[in-house]
């Protein structure tokens, strides 16, 4: 009978919960090498919002940077930190111009700043969905990708939903070079 009612509040709680996990899914590039990656930084997301209680841009760019708190065995670089950084040395300031101009300038100064940037869409029609790919800083070749399905409600559409996330990401993220590391010295992983 305990059992029986654990089963039930379990159930319960992910049925209720503000975000519940539908799926997630990782792809790590061919050949692509994650041991290097000592600083990620996060580059402007691809995201547009729909609702009134959904974050706008800036609020979203604080969440993923205060997100990066999961981060694992590498350095999360926040957008505004690395806009501040090529700023001080170039005396331009991205956040202000065109996003095309923005992101010109961006990818020419991010392999000074970072050994990869992380590319963030959030797709927040019917079911939100957050894609994160990782770019190596100084080829610009897609190393790694991860998608996580979030709710269907409204409440899945909130800062707190995305930051919860993108804290996925960062966790599954750590996870692949932490699994690349132990696989370049010959250890066994433990899971397979």
């Amino acid at each position: 009978m305990k059992k029986l009612i654990r089963l039930a509040a379990f159930v319960m709680m992910l049925a209720f919960s503000t975000v519940c996990f539908a799926g997630q899914a990782e792809t790590i590039t061919e050949g692509a090498d994650l041991t290097g990656i000592k600083k990620l930084t996060i580059c402007l997301p691809y995201y547009t919002k729909m609702l009134e209680e959904e974050p706008t841009t800036d609020e979203l760019l604080k969440g993923l940077a205060a997100a990066s708190k999961r981060a694992k065995g590498y350095e999360v670089i926040s957008y505004n930190d690395l806009a501040r950084e090529i700023k001080a040395d170039t005396a331009i300031d991205i956040r202000r111009l065109p996003i095309p101009e923005s992101k010109k300038i961006y990818n020419e100064y991010v392999g000074r700043y970072a050994d990869a940037y992380l590319f963030v869409t959030i797709a927040n029609n019917s079911r939100v969905n957050l894609f994160g790919s990782v770019y190596d800083a100084k080829t610009h070749e897609l190393l790694y990708d991860f998608r996580i399905e979030g709710g269907k409600d409204k409440t899945s559409k909130t800062l707190k939903s995305y930051q919860t996330l993108a804290e996925r990401f960062y966790e599954t993220f750590g996870a692949a070079i932490a699994k690349q590391i132990k696989k370049s010295r010959g250890e066994e992983d433990d899971e397979e």
